[in-house]
């Protein structure tokens, strides 16, 4: 990983990755020990969404709780590249076997939130599709994030992980050993704007967002492109989701 200067420190941004990890894990702790939070859904919205929905419930396994259905949105922030006009997550189509009349407790969770348009377009989808929701937990990294909308019937609270660092973004993300970013990110180097949260998602098993035809969608494109370059992906991601699992299971047993 290159280091970068933040806050006067010189950090990398591996280092960078793992203090937020260390941060989102000791709060998902602290919240699901609590007897009171027993949440109905777990949401995700996109690439980053996905990322810290897997970790959730990674700490779920660790406590050992009985994790509760989770739901992947592909919400989209805009409309168009400017990003002048929002986008109607509303549009979204309901997953197949959603029943959303037996939620009222949501916890959605990303990796870092700033002005809340994701949280925000996911809440906008679960109130047409979930008409019992009463209380809407954010859980992500503090971008200078504010909730600042009543929302009729619905409880919106924020719980911060930790405060972002300066022009940083995408932090957890940047937990990617070398060994296996470097080759996902070779065989996908055509890929317009290749980010670090994609190669993650590559690396998880899970399918990244697209926007295409006016739709946002999760697609297993970037999946088949390392796969038909890399022969060796499948003990690239067995390996990587192991180190993450690790990565998290210390945290939380040294936090005990």
């Amino acid at each position: 990983m290159n280091p970068t200067e933040v806050e006067n420190e010189s950090l990398s941004l591996g280092e960078i990755g793992y203090e937020s990890l260390e941060a989102y894990v000791k709060e998902l702790q602290n919240l699901l020990g609590e007897d009171k939070n027993r949440y109905h859904l777990l949401v995700g919205g996109g690439d980053s969404g996905q990322i810290v929905v897997k970790l959730a419930k990674l700490v779920y396994e660790h406590l050992g709780l009985e994790c509760p259905p989770v739901l992947l949105l592909p919400t989209f922030r805009h409309s168009d590249y400017e990003e002048t006009i929002p986008f109607d997550n509303s549009q979204l189509p309901t997953p197949e076997g959603f029943d959303g009349s037996v939620i009222q407790n949501v916890l959605f969770l990303d990796d870092e939130i700033g002005s809340g348009s994701t949280a925000k377009g996911t809440l906008q989808w679960l109130r047409l599709h979930a008409p019992y929701l009463n209380k809407y937990t954010i859980v992500a990294e503090d971008g200078g994030f504010v909730w600042d909308e009543e929302v009729p019937d619905v409880t919106v609270k924020f719980v911060p992980t930790k405060k972002q660092r300066e022009n940083v973004f995408n932090a957890i993300s940047y937990i990617i050993p070398s060994d296996f970013e470097k080759p996902v990110q070779e065989a996908l180097a055509d890929t317009p704007d290749l980010n670090d949260k994609q190669v993650m998602c590559v690396l998880l098993g899970l399918p990244t967002k697209e926007f295409n035809d006016s739709r946002p969608h999760f697609t297993n494109a970037l999946y088949e492109i390392a796969k038909a370059k890399l022969p060796n992906l499948g003990s690239l991601q067995a390996g990587y989701q192991d180190y993450f699992a690790k990565q998290v299971s210390s945290i939380l047993e040294d936090s005990k």
